[in-house]
Formats: C-alpha cells, sequence, structure tokens
C-alpha cells in the first residue's frame, strides 16, 4: 500500500531570461530597475546576493521577490542610477548560490534573452528654429514654416507647445521624423501683415525625450525669423543721369530710377521710351 518511488534528477537548472519587467519600455529615467528572471525549473536560495548589476552604474540589487518557484523580479536601484546616463543590464554574481529542489548547483551562465534598459537622465533640448517655406526672407507669403529640430527623439509635440510672436496666426505642427517637426503658421494678420514674425514655446510646453525627462523651456541658438512684407514697392523718381543737363544732343540718355525699397527682376522690358 505504501510504495514509493524516489525522482532522479541529475540536470542542473539553466537561466531561460532576464527581461525588463518595470518599467517595460526602455529608455528610461526611472530610478528604480525591476528584472524578471525566468529558470528552467524551480530553484532555491535566491537572494540579492546571486545578482549583480551590470554597466558603469554603481547601483546594488536591493530586492528579489518570488513571482514563482521559477520566476523571480530583481530590483536594482541606489547608487548613482538617479543620474545615470548609460546601459544597465543584470548578471548573475560569481558566489550565487542557486540550486534546483534536487541540489543541483546552478552555472553562473547568463540566458540567451539578456533585456538591458537605457537609462537616460539628460533633459532633451532645442537646436534650431528655422525657416523652411519660404526659405527665404523678406516675404508676403501667407503661411510660413519653421522647421524645430530637438537634440533627441521627443514625444508630446503638440501646437500648444508653441506661441508664434509678431502675429496673430494660428499655428499646426507636422512631424519629420521623432527629432524634426515642422510647425505651420496660417491665417490671422499674416496676409495683411509688415512685421517681423518667429516661433517661440509657450509658456509650459510639454514635451519630453522618450525618457520622459521634460524639455526646458529654452529658445535655440538658431532662432530664424520672417520678415513680412505686404506693401508694394513704389517708384520714387526717374532722374536724368547721363548727360546730367538739358537739352543734349547726346546719343545715349541715362535715367536713374530709384524705388521706394529694395526689388528684383529689373530689366530693359520693363520700361519704354
Amino acid at each position: 500500500a505504501t510504495d514509493d518511488t524516489y525522482l532522479l534528477d541529475n540536470t542542473v537548472p539553466s537561466s531561460t531570461s532576464f527581461v525588463r519587467q518595470t518599467p517595460a519600455t526602455s529608455p528610461t529615467n526611472a530610478d528604480s530597475l525591476v528584472f524578471r528572471a525566468t529558470f528552467s525549473e524551480a530553484v532555491t536560495a535566491v537572494d540579492a546576493a546571486d545578482f549583480t548589476a551590470s554597466g558603469t552604474t554603481t547601483a546594488t540589487v536591493t530586492n528579489v521577490a518570488a513571482v514563482s518557484p521559477s520566476v523571480y523580479d530583481v530590483t536594482l536601484s541606489g547608487g548613482n542610477l538617479a543620474g545615470f546616463n548609460g546601459t544597465v543590464g543584470l548578471n548573475l554574481s560569481g558566489s550565487q548560490n542557486i540550486t534546483d529542489l534536487a541540489g543541483n548547483s546552478f552555472p553562473t551562465t547568463e540566458p540567451t534573452t539578456d533585456e538591458t534598459f537605457i537609462v537616460d537622465n539628460a533633459a532633451p533640448s532645442t537646436t534650431s528654429f528655422v525657416r523652411q517655406t519660404p526659405s527665404g526672407s523678406p516675404t508676403n507669403a501667407d503661411s510660413l514654416v519653421f522647421r524645430v529640430t530637438f537634440s533627441e527623439a521627443v514625444s508630446g509635440v503638440a501646437a500648444a507647445d508653441f506661441a508664434a510672436s509678431g502675429t496673430t496666426a494660428t499655428l499646426s505642427v507636422a512631424s519629420m521624423s521623432t527629432s524634426v517637426y515642422d510647425v505651420t503658421l496660417t491665417g490671422g494678420d499674416l496676409a495683411n501683415l509688415n512685421a517681423t514674425v518667429g516661433l517661440n514655446f509657450a509658456t509650459s510646453p510639454t514635451i519630453s525625450d522618450l525618457a520622459g525627462n521634460t524639455l526646458p523651456n529654452t529658445e535655440p541658438a538658431t532662432d530664424d525669423t520672417y520678415l513680412l512684407d505686404n506693401t508694394v514697392p513704389s517708384s520714387t523718381s526717374f532722374v536724368r543721369q547721363t548727360p546730367a543737363t538739358s537739352p543734349t544732343n547726346a546719343d545715349s540718355l541715362v535715367f536713374r530710377v530709384t524705388f521706394s525699397e529694395a526689388v528684383t527682376a529689373v530689366d530693359a522690358a520693363d520700361f519704354t521710351a
């Protein structure tokens, strides 16, 4: 009636994976990083001394929590993590003493799936606001496009993050890449405006990098503007130039034409005797 058996197990356990658990995404500026360590079978004696952080961070293993007999959540925190910029991973320590339930020692071998966190605590910056369309200034265009470039990929970029200076035009935003956005100014008083128009940040922009670091409200070093000119030019004078006196019997007569402002496309076809 009582007929015991032994289950013989001489197979050493292995680590299946170290994966990001909290936060689930990378890059991050989190001050606490949780890796989920999964083993091939139930293991025992799993504690903080069995793991260590990889990379140049001075963070340490501050907690190990069992999710199941073969799955453990390992927390890294402290050290320089709050201000760290670099890659952080989880390694087994050289003195780990994990075994399976039969007593087979766990080899100090990293798993095939061995994820890391990119830790980013550096705030993004704004590289430039440059004229995009039209590319030149002055202009009488009714639509002005500024190209905004950031130092890295950012998120949360919307029209409410920007403000136009010198005009009542409204703004819209289009993404060119994760770090480049075109901000278009249209409407308002642009059609008849004679003034300098620029692009600024709103009082409280909500832009951040992919790790969650907030963009400071600081204008970039390269900060182009448009000079809006909707006033038509006029001709100020046609004045005798050569010869300077009249009457004359000269075979060539030169008139000096003066306009109210700089003009272009002036050629012989524009005049007649």
